[in-house]
């Protein structure tokens, strides 16, 4: 059997397997739809049908994949979104660490709940492993207390862990390794990425730490997404929940799942169906593509603000990469910030692969 890496990207409704070499080469990828109507693991060249949804039945496919490759998990490594106050660095997980992390689901309950109940399988499937928790909030451990503090009681962050923590740590991670290698460090000593995906946020990197960013105590903050509603007035909520038969379980669900550009467009949470819509004179379409770009041109000038200038500017994320025309639109209007001529790079995301990384210790996380 070959040792490999195994890392696990486990989503509120489907999952991501990725296996490396001691070199970081890619070994196997595969995918997981748990809402389809099939659903089944999904490869280059393979497909393992899962008999349910359940995250039992997941890992036990995914065992039986990587037992036909020949590979054998030294190490597993299960993204986490949110690791609180606790957990700022890569945690080996046994018993003590796992009810730790139990707690965390209330700080993201989309996102911590499925990778925690995928980590429990894969602790049964693969109990000779090592098993380490990778969290996308230690990343952002280094914003300094200027940038990461609400003006509320000190008491709420004591009580509650109320506070800026910022969120799609791995992708800011590798954006800002790949930029300090094509720029060179003073190159990209004040950058700022803009991940744009179905979830969308900015970083300001300072010296390739993150030094602030537009995500907050949770990953609906910050700039608009698919459906989630990004920045709002907190009154407006108040006053949503004083109206009569509101609840908050029911304002939640709108925040989350049905606002975003869906909301505004109404078309698609798909970025890609938005953009057709507008090409073919959908009104509403357009303004959500020009809402987003406002939104991000927004955040660049303040993450700048914030660093006291930039160096250099780098998308990434599927939307980041591969909408040329949102890319235009949202550095058409930077020009008063004079980023240099060459330093607005377009950086393909490598979430899996930054992880990889941690784990192996080949990089110190933040």
């Amino acid at each position: 059997m070959r040792a490999c890496l195994l890392v696990l990207n486990a989503g509120s409704s489907s999952i991501k397997a990725t296996a490396f070499d001691s070199g970081l080469e890619v070994l196997g990828r595969w995918q997981a739809d748990l809402l389809a109507a099939s659903p089944a693991w999904h490869g280059a060249d393979e497909n393992e049908p899962l008999p349910d949804a359940s995250p039992e039945s997941a890992v036990a496919a995914l065992g039986r994949i990587l037992a036909r490759r020949n590979l054998s998990p030294l190490a597993i490594g299960h993204r986490v979104v949110h690791g609180g106050l606790r957990f700022v660095a890569p945690a080996e997980v046994g018993s003590g660490v796992l009810e730790e992390l139990e707690t965390t689901g209330v700080l993201a309950p989309l996102h911590n709940p499925p990778a925690l109940a995928i980590l429990r399988a894969a602790r049964l499937l693969f109990p000779k492993g090592r098993h380490i928790a990778l969290f996308d909030t230690a990343f952002h451990a280094t914003i300094p207390p200027l940038n990461h503090r609400y003006a509320v009681p000190a008491d709420w962050e004591k009580n509650f862990g109320m506070r800026r923590y910022g969120f799609h740590g791995f992708s800011h991670a590798w954006s800002a390794a790949r930029a300090r290698e094509l720029l060179g460090a003073q190159g990209a000593r004040r950058l700022v990425v803009l991940h744009l995906g179905q979830g969308c946020s900015g970083t300001a990197i300072l010296d390739g730490r993150s030094f602030a960013t537009t995500m907050g105590f949770t990953p609906l903050d910050g700039l608009p997404m698919g459906t989630r509603s990004g920045s709002i007035d907190p009154g407006a909520l108040l006053h949503l929940l004083a109206q009569p038969g509101a609840d908050a379980g029911s304002l939640a669900r709108v925040l989350w799942k049905q606002s975003g550009w869906l909301a505004l467009s109404g078309v698609s949470a798909d970025f890609r169906k938005v953009v057709e819509a507008a090409e073919g004179g959908h009104a509403d379409a357009a303004f959500a593509i020009d809402h987003l770009a406002a939104r991000c041109r927004e955040a660049v000038g303040w993450l700048a603000a914030a660093m006291g200038g930039i160096d250099a500017l780098a998308f990434t994320g599927g939307i980041g990469e591969h909408c040329g025309p949102l890319r235009a639109k949202v550095t058409g209007g930077l020009g008063f910030l004079r980023i240099p001529e060459g330093s607005v790079l377009v950086v393909p995301a490598e979430e899996e692969r930054q992880m990889a990384k941690e784990m192996a210790g080949l990089e110190e996380p933040g």
